[in-house]
């Protein structure tokens, strides 16, 4: 599932209950994430941002394991609300 990189926010309920299952990535231009976005969304595989600031989350993704961030922007998403609490983050070209 990608949204595209001309896309600034993803709506409450956006994809709530999806049956997508794979990798995620989240546009460069991406600045909020809205409640429930991806509730439910059990199938998703990892995260990738391609926003070098990381995104305002009002919501969570059901599984926080993996997520690619780009280059130079590690140690943002390392203390960021929410990014910070996946279990691995990785600097990767995306």
């Amino acid at each position: 599932l990608v949204i595209g990189d001309n896309v600034t926010s993803i709506g409450t309920n956006s994809f709530a209950s999806c049956q997508f299952s794979g990798d995620l990535v989240i546009g460069s231009k991406v600045e909020r994430i809205f409640d429930g976005a991806f509730q439910d969304c059990k199938y998703l595989g990892n995260v990738y941002s391609k926003a070098l600031v990381p995104p305002v989350v009002k919501t969570s993704f059901p599984v926080l394991n993996y997520l690619g961030v780009p280059n130079g922007t590690i140690a943002a998403y390392q203390v960021a609300d929410f990014w910070k609490n996946f279990l691995v983050i990785e600097e990767v070209a995306i």
